[in-house]
Parts: structure tokens; sequence; C-alpha cells
């Protein structure tokens, strides 16, 4: 029987705890172009690991000189080219060596696959991105085990437990679409204790904000996000028809277990249960996503902007989204860091 809300003991605050405050920012950017950051100063790897009393965003853009493959702005990018990029941006934030726990057991990735996207859509995180992050993290704390997460809302893997939903839901592996089965295979991680949850069906336990919430003061969450050492969020870029961007911050929404919210995670599962989904309309969407953030905690905020998107989301639907090719990397320890500069 799936748990109901009423089913759960309330826990205390999970280990992470995330301020909501926009913090004093020193963007570390390298690369040529047109970047406005009037508000910002540019500093270089070492003054970014040692100002820990402010936040730190790295910025990279393919076309770094310092690179060993650099690239135009405009250019397709290889696998090699992603890893550089990323190496960088992680190095200019500060890095994760010093902020991965070295007795760390297991680290949590959440990447966006919010619909059946492959690679270089705009709509989807770049596996790429997530394999560069997964060989970083491997570095840092090479016996801890890696698990890339996601919790769809229109599509479930094969092999997982029947559900009442809407026809709109696909029963198809979108891990596999998107490029990250074959992570589990790829030779270069031969060595890391690697998998793949899917969000929707994990055991789930119930949090409190910490300091009170602003659409609820209580959230069912994925024990693999509340039990985690270190939660990374890897977005894609994208604009949004609701909150005007859709980032690091919002990629947490897709933590949310459909087996408590549903498929949306608007309507609550399982039907007629007393279970409620997010609120999700356009006048609090925003406070459910400040709450999910404190709540969960994230440790670390990756961007993909290589492939973004704008205009919308998505170009399904009749959303009129439209590719926007940026060839860029954020990467920071504060999401609403992160998410500001992003911003720009």
């Amino acid at each position: 029987m799936p748990k109901t809300e009423t089913d759960l003991t309330v826990t205390k605050p999970i280990r992470r705890c995330q301020k909501l405050a926009l913090p004093l920012v020193i963007l570390a950017m390298i690369g040529g172009g047109d970047f406005p950051s009037p508000n910002h100063s540019l500093v270089d790897a070492v003054s970014a690991a040692t100002r820990p009393s402010q936040s730190v965003v790295g910025l990279v853009r393919s076309d770094y000189s310092e690179l060993a493959d650099p690239a135009t702005a405009d250019a397709e990018l290889t696998e090699s080219q992603v890893e550089q990029m990323v190496r960088h941006a992680v190095e200019l934030s500060g890095g994760l060596a010093d902020r991965i726990p070295q007795d760390a057991q297991w680290v949590v990735i959440k990447v966006n696959i919010v619909e059946l996207r492959e690679q270089g859509s705009g709509v989807i995180t770049d596996w790429r991105v997530v394999k560069s992050l997964i060989e970083i993290v491997h570095e840092t704390v090479p016996e801890a085990r890696v698990t890339i997460v996601e919790g769809p809302a229109e599509w479930i893997s094969p092999g997982s437990p029947d559900v009442q939903v809407g026809h709109q839901v696909k029963r198809i592996d979108g891990f596999a679409i998107a490029g990250y089965r074959q992570l589990l295979e790829d030779p270069d991680l031969a060595g890391v204790d690697l998998d793949i949850l899917d969000l929707n069906f994990d055991e789930v336990d119930e949090v409190m904000v910490p300091d009170g919430g602003f659409a609820r003061d209580r959230w069912t969450l994925p024990v693999a996000i509340l039990e985690s050492d270190f939660f990374i969020t890897v977005p894609v870029l994208k604009i949004h028809d609701q909150i005007n961007m859709t980032n690091a911050m919002k990629n947490l929404i897709g933590i949310f277990p459909g087996m408590i919210y549903g498929w949306p995670k608007l309507r609550g599962y399982p039907p007629r249960s007393g279970n409620r989904g997010i609120p999700h309309s356009d006048d609090i969407i925003d406070e459910t996503i400040a709450d999910v953030v404190a709540a969960a905690g994230p440790d670390f905020a990756l961007v993909d902007a290589i492939m973004c998107m704008e205009r919308a989301k998505t170009d399904a639907y009749g959303f009129g989204g439209r590719q926007r090719r940026m060839n860029v990397i954020l990467a920071s320890a504060d999401v609403v860091s992160a998410d500001a500069v992003s911003a720009q």
C-alpha cells in the first residue's frame, strides 16, 4: 500500500538547511562575450575557494582560451569539451574536495528529464554534463555511491509498479532516451558505484521546512534526498511560463514523489486518497519552490547552459519554446546565487 500523508511520522529537519536569502555573489567568470555583470566582481579560483563568507558562482563558456580545446560560443561541443568546461566551472566555484564530506557514502544528482527528449534538445539536462560531474565526485570520494535521480511527471520506466495515471503518462524509459542508462555501462565510469533511481517510487519520509514554509510547513520527500550525504541539482537553463526561469531551484520540483503527489504532481495520489498535490498555480508556485529548496537543502548546483530554451520551457505542446545555444556551464555551492547569475 502506498503511504499517505497521514501515515507518515514527522521527522527532525534534515541535515542540510539552505537559507533562501540572496547573498553577495562573487562571479568567477571565464570566457568572452557580453555577460552583463555590473554588480559582480571577477575573482580567480584561489580567491573563490578562500572567501567562505561570500557566495561564488563559477561560469565558463566554451571559448575560454585556457580550455585545452576551446570552441566558439555557437559551436557543437564534443564530450571532451563539455568535460573541460565542467571541470573549470566547478574549480572556479571553489571545487568539491572541501565540500563533499570525505566519509560521504552517498551522493545524489538530480537531473531534469521532465520530457521524453534526447540530449541536445535544450529541454533536458545534457548527460555529458552529468558524466563529467560523476567523474569529479568519484575522484573526490571514490568509495561513495552515486545515484542519478529524477521524478518525472509524464513517463514511468518499465518495471515500475502499476499505478493509476492518466493516458498522457507513458510507460517508457526516459532515462534511456535521455542517454543516462548508457552511463551505467560507460567504461570511463567503470569504477563508480553508480545507479539510477526514479524518485516517484522511492521510500518517503516527512520533513518540516526550517523556520516554517511559505506554501506548507511540511512536505513528503524521497529518502534518497533526505539521507544522501551530498545532494547536487543539475538543471538545464530554460525560460518558464510561470516563473520566468527554470533552473537550479525549480529543478527540485521533480523530487516530489509521484506516489504521494501524483502524475502530474499537482493531482495527488492515489486518487481519492486525501493526498494533496503540490501547490502549482501561478500565484503560489514560487512559494512551493522556496519550500522544497529549504526542506531538501541542495549542497551544490551545476547548471547546463549549453543548449537552452528561450520563450518557453519546451518547444512541444504548443508552448513555443525555441532552442538557444549558449555553450556555458555554471557551478556554485549556493543554488540561489546560481539562479541569480543564470538569470543575468
